[in-house]
């Protein structure tokens, strides 16, 4: 799955349609609305690992990922887990 989201090269087109997911996902995930916090944390979770294919170096494609993952999963946990 790395490979085919990683292996093209970027173009126009996906670096419009990664603006257009990355707003959407920015409104899911910050505005008031009605979802639950771990369909919030899955939306969030989604929108970053459709940026990452930004970055040139795979170093730093897997760097964005591991981190972003890492802050998407503790509301992820928080949400599932009741920890709050």
């Amino acid at each position: 799955m790395a490979e085919s989201l990683f292996g093209g090269p970027l173009t126009t087109n996906y670096l419009v349609v990664a603006s257009i997911i990355g707003f959407m996902g920015a409104y899911l995930t910050y505005s008031a609305n009605p979802l639950p916090d771990t369909v919030r944390a899955l939306v969030m979770m989604g929108t970053l690992l459709g940026l990452a294919r930004l970055f040139r170096s795979r170093l730093m494609r897997w760097a964005w990922l591991g981190l972003m993952g890492l802050l998407g999963i503790i509301p992820l946990m928080d949400g599932l887990l009741l920890l709050t």
